[in-house]
């Protein structure tokens, strides 16, 4: 330790009072009031620390336990030392000399130390140097008016530790790669900076970076800036990305100003998150200016009065989250690219009370939050991208699609709104509707949410037609198309809550309850219901992984024409259930199953073992037995299904000539008693399988209508019948060339001579036969040919190394075998575009024949036309045609795919094989859903509430 003269006491003086002057005067420019709106953030200027001329050797470790001005002159490699330099002295100013003091990473270790553990010290500051390896990498505690610049922390449990240390600064320093350390087991610390009990504390145009991770260390701890109880904390100009955890978490710290700092890929609870006590929820903080990305959450505050101006969140988990908090004012802030970009929450009427403008943006656009402004509209006009409605009667809200934020729409005490023709997509909640009566929801569509599509709390008289519910995903509990809680008089109608994650609608708690024409297929379970006065009606549940319908505590609930089909019908286990009805008394009307008459409901089971399935017809629509669910629960007129009527028939031949004979056969399905025939030449029958007789010449549609005790269904098959002149061989003259579309029927004589020509399209505007008059047509067996088909296909690729290569363009032509001497003409015709492509190589085209039997193609003349852009192939036998680009001498052919057909194929829906489905009329909301399923772990962890009902599939929330 260096001795302390006069000499070096006078410097230390000069230098300490030139920092005082200086120092001081920085501090007091840097006193940030709030911004006012449309104000941007001050930019702050840094401190100056002064550097005396006259410094005092010291070598590691060491203590220094006077003033003075000290220059350290050694590194530390691996020190065991359990500080490497102690100050206990106030009026110290340190300059590490650019050098490293490295330890052990053990615990209750330090690289430098500022404490006097009997008195508080004074403007002590440390620069110019490097820590690593300690617990604390600098620890300063007690010390008023210190400084710390230009100060490297990397590798420790904690960077920089800051206690009970009033008017610290923190100045363009680097804290990096801090890890936790293990003790008892548990492992602890790996912050950047962490500072408590603090006041006025500054954080400057310093470096806070991957703190908390460590090899093979779980990745606890982990905060860029951890702040506690610091009054006037300033973090200003800071890059602060990839920590653990989060980028600045600060609690209890009234008057802190965050301004124009880089947040990126934090994790844990993202950027920046700010709370206060309950008892003492204000704190009149300012965050502005700040670029925020890939973190968990951008900005989550907590409690009261902020300020949030011109920040820019993009690709965090939540770009701004208001929590349980008052009197946030809100402009300016961008927020793109989030999972949820914009979100309010909150347990009491005045947690939404703030000042939101519509500066704010969620991708691109406005966030419209409106308080206290009656009969205000929001529409596509406005531009809004999420909507928050409180106090504001006679709200309307239509033409939207609002998308990623922490709900679509939010009311709250919004008495009689109308929603129209909304989509609400991949929020956590699409619609919540609390404490606002009167409300109407029209043709609107919730999908895809984190939680619930519609949530009804607290609300009165609400009505709800057309909607969609659909795939609204989450965790145990979670994921419900519509839930209402609460509630009384709601009407449910024409609505689909399908494929949700637990219940398609879950009811609770309420009473007057009315769903009508509800589709509620392949949910956990399909409808929860709890409460009094409950009716259910032309509802459709289906697929249910548990019960179609799970029943609470409830009370008068009817039941009546509702179709079935679940493993699991009802599940009447999880409450206690009375005055229940199954049914209603015998009434004559089309039922759900197409059945004469109301009553009760069709009870069916995947394995065709239902009630409705296996119980006889007693003869009108019902089974011939009571369904018993419990003693207290019958449905004392199950339903019996009636297929109801699908026409459809077979015409056999469908061509020839005059006069033609054709045999008619009926292949409807369903209950039919009466059949009407139009045959198209003015002639009808009401036979079921009849024979008609056609005499003149010509093309004729054919319609069939079928008619039963559930209904009517008709069939027209447009020129299924072609009839031509009765004609004999050399004697032709008078027959016309005839064209057709895939299908052409020949006029040929005994010996298979086309009498005349014709034309049969492919249907793609690309592909058409051509057969002349005086062509011998026959078939494979010799006898003459009377039809033709061209239908536009795939071709086996050619063999590897082959001089040719396939283009998109290849036929089927039929039947197979046929011959034609001398050849027909096989036409492609192109648009130029489509030429254009083709010739781009400039590679010859060719058209090649695949012959069946032995596996290869073989060459068919062809010729091309570049006026005209056609290719002709001059086809003597039916088979498999593909267009060819010859290739280049010594290239060798690649392989291709088989060539995709130029037409389309219609899937049709597939039919249950044991029970066939009900005609069901539902309307389609006119505003479509979005589709994403998109996954939101760290928001699921705070806004997830989790039933507890012990085992049960269903459970009470």
């Amino acid at each position: 330790m260096s001795s302390y003269t006069p000499i070096t006491g006078i410097a230390l003086m000069i230098a300490f009072f030139s920092f005082l002057l200086v120092g001081c005067g920085a501090a007091d420019d840097l006193q940030i009031p709030p911004l006012a709106p449309n104000d941007t953030a001050p930019e702050t200027d840094s401190f100056l620390l002064q550097v005396p001329e006259d410094l005092t050797p010291i070598t590691a470790p060491a203590v220094i336990d006077r003033p003075g001005a000290y220059l350290l002159t050694n590194n530390l490699s691996e020190s065991g030392a359990q500080t490497a330099l102690w100050i206990q002295s106030s009026d110290v100013f340190l300059d590490g000399g650019g050098h490293h003091l490295e330890g052990v990473l053990s615990l209750n270790t330090t690289g430098v130390r500022a404490e006097n553990l009997s008195e508080t010290l004074h403007n002590v500051s440390v620069t110019n140097l490097s820590v690593s390896g300690w617990e604390f990498g600098l620890g300063v505690t007690g010390v008023e008016n210190g400084m710390l610049q230009q100060v490297r922390a990397t590798g420790n449990q904690d960077g920089i530790g800051i206690d009970q240390s009033p008017g610290l600064i923190v100045q363009n320093c680097t804290v990096t790669d801090n890890i936790p350390l293990e003790e008892g087991g548990v492992f602890f610390g790996g912050s950047g900076i962490d500072v408590s009990n603090s006041p006025g504390t500054h954080i400057l145009n310093s470096t806070v970076s991957h703190n908390g991770w460590g090899e093979e260390l779980p990745a606890v701890g982990g905060y860029g800036i951890l702040s506690t109880n610091n009054t006037g904390l300033l973090v200003s100009n800071c890059v602060v990305d990839g920590n653990v955890n989060t980028g600045i978490w600060n609690e209890y710290a009234k008057d802190t100003q965050v301004l124009g700092n880089q947040f990126h890929t934090n994790g844990g609870n993202g950027g920046i998150f700010m709370t206060a006590p309950t008892d003492d929820p204000v704190m009149n903080a300012v965050i502005a200016e700040n670029t925020i990305s890939g973190s968990g959450w951008g900005i989550w505050l907590i409690r009261n009065d902020y300020l949030v101006q011109n920040n820019t969140v993009s690709e965090c988990g939540f770009g701004i989250l208001l929590d349980t908090s008052r009197n946030a004012t809100l402009i300016g802030n961008v927020m793109h690219d989030n999972e949820l970009n914009f979100g309010v929450d909150g347990n009491a009427y005045e947690n939404y009370l703030h000042q939101v403008d519509t500066s704010n943006t969620v991708n691109g656009r406005v966030v419209s939050y409106l308080v206290d402004q009656p009969g205000a509209v929001v529409d596509a006009a406005t531009g809004a991208g999420t909507i928050y409605g409180i106090s504001c009667p006679d709200l309307i809200i239509r033409d939207l699609d609002l998308a990623n934020n922490l709900f679509g729409v939010f009311l709250l005490a919004s008495d009689r709104a109308v929603i129209t023709n909304v989509t609400a997509t991949q929020n956590v909640n699409g619609f919540l509707i609390q404490e606002s009566d009167d409300v109407r929801i029209e043709a609107s569509v919730a999908n895809d949410n984190t939680n619930t599509g519609f949530s009804l709390v607290a609300s009165d008289d609400l009505w709800m037609t057309g909607a969609e519910a659909a795939r609204n995903i989450g965790g145990m509990d979670e994921g419900t198309g519509i839930y209402a809680e609460n509630c009384w008089n709601i009407s449910l109608q024409q609505v689909n809550a399908s494929d949700n994650n637990f219940a398609g609608i879950d009811v609770e708690d309420s009473a007057r309850v009315s769903l009508v024409d509800v589709t509620a297929d392949a949910n956990l379970v399909g409808l929860i219901l709890g409460g009094d006065t409950i009716q259910v009606t032309g509802c459709v549940i289906r697929d249910s992984v548990g019960p179609g319908i799970g029943m609470y505590d409830s009370t008068n609930a009817t039941f009546w024409n509702n179709y079935f089909l679940n493993e699991e019908n009802v599940d009447l286990s999880q409450g206690v259930v009375t005055g229940s009805s199954w049914n209603i008394s015998k009434a004559p009307g089309l039922n759900i199953v197409n059945g004469p008459f109301l009553g009760g409901n069709y009870w069916a089971k995947p394995d065709g073992t239902g009630w409705s399935q296996i119980t006889p017809d007693r003869g009108d629509g019902f089974c011939n037995a009571s369904f018993v669910l419990d003693v207290g629960n019958v449905d004392l007129l199950p339903l019996v299904y009636y297929p109801a009527p699908v026409a459809n028939f077979t015409a056999a031949p469908t061509g020839g000539r005059s006069p033609l004979t054709v045999r008619f056969q009926d292949e409807s399905t369903g209950n039919i008693t009466d059949w009407h025939w139009s045959f198209g030449d003015g002639q009808i029958s009401e036979l079921q399988n009849p024979e008609h007789q056609y005499t003149t010449v010509g093309r004729y549609s054919v319609t069939l209508n079928v008619t039963g005790p559930t209904g009517q269904s008709e069939l027209t098959r447009p020129d299924l019948i072609s009839v031509t002149m009765p004609v004999s061989d050399g004697d032709d003259g008078s027959l016309a060339a005839m064209s057709y579309d895939e299908t052409g029927f020949l006029v040929t004589g005994s010996q298979g001579t086309v009498l005349a020509g014709v034309e049969v399209d492919a249907g793609d505007s690309i592909g058409t036969l051509v057969i002349s008059k005086g062509v011998v047509a026959r078939d494979k067996d010799g006898k003459s040919l009377r039809e033709v088909t061209i239908v536009a296909s795939g071709a086996p690729a050619p063999e590897a190394g082959a001089a040719f290569a396939l283009t998109d363009y290849a036929y089927t032509c039929g039947p197979a075998g046929a011959t034609f001497s001398p050849a027909i003409a096989l036409v492609f015709s192109f648009t130029g575009e489509e030429w254009e492509a083709l010739m781009a190589g400039g590679r010859p085209l060719t058209v090649m024949r695949y012959n069946e039997v032995t596996g290869a193609y073989e060459g068919v003349p062809t010729s091309v036309n570049a006026v005209t852009r056609t290719v002709t192939a001059h086809v003597t036998r039916f088979s498999v045609f593909a267009l060819m680009h010859a290739m280049p001498q010594g290239t060798e052919t690649p392989v291709p795919t088989t060539v995709v057909p130029t037409t389309a194929s219609t899937a049709s829906l597939a039919t249950p094989l044991t029970t066939p489905p009900p005609t069901l009329s539902t309307p389609t909301p006119t505003a479509t859903a979005a589709g994403a399923n998109f996954p939101v772990t760290g928001v699921l962890v705070v806004l997830a509430f989790l039933a507890i009902a012990g085992g049960n599939v269903f459970r009470r929330r």
